[in-house]
């Protein structure tokens, strides 16, 4: 996995962040945008990680805002379904594979991670970003799914209209 520096969107992902967490409840969530040049993901914003950022950031030398990752195009076509998927395989899996599998283990024991969700940010048929939420301990699965659901074109929405013309301006949003 490589990195560079998050692009001018990145206040609309931390609130896209926000607005999920708050939704999720104790999850870690975090908000990425999608280049379809590179076919890669740029993580934006994450939340909800604690005292578990600082240990991430020593065992891996940096943070994870700015994180790359190529997305394969079995999950580009997932993601731009625009819904909510569990994703098979936990943290591993949600970072494609890229992250050594004992690290991604490692992260998941140490976060007490009981489910991953992730779901496509998309406004015309073309994928922005992505929305992934970690479930911690005891939660086992997401109660608030269709909510969390329910706000995804809002979020898309938000997301296009910092990523250039063609893309209708968001709806106002509603007090979570």
């Amino acid at each position: 996995m490589t990195s560079f520096p998050a692009n001018g969107n990145s206040d609309t992902c931390a609130r896209i962040a926000r607005e999920a967490q708050g939704i999720s409840g104790n999850a870690i969530v975090g908000v990425s945008s999608f280049d379809p040049q590179s076919g890669r993901l740029v993580t934006q914003a994450v939340l909800g990680m604690g005292t578990l950022a600082a240990t991430t950031a020593s065992l891996l030398g940096r943070g994870v805002s700015g994180w790359t990752a190529t997305v394969p195009a079995a999950v580009v076509q997932k993601l731009a379904t625009g819904r909510l998927h569990l994703v098979e395989g936990g943290v591993y899996e949600l970072f494609f594979g890229q992250l050594p599998l004992g690290v991604a283990h490692w992260l998941e024991r140490l976060a007490g991670v009981t489910a991953v969700y992730a779901a496509g940010l998309v406004a015309e048929a073309r994928l922005l970003g992505n929305v992934a939420v970690v479930l911690r301990a005891p939660e086992r699965r997401l109660r608030r799914a269709p909510e969390l659901e329910a706000r995804l074109d809002v979020w898309s929405r938000m997301l296009a209209a910092d990523s250039g013309p063609g893309v209708p301006a968001p709806a106002p949003s509603l007090a979570a």
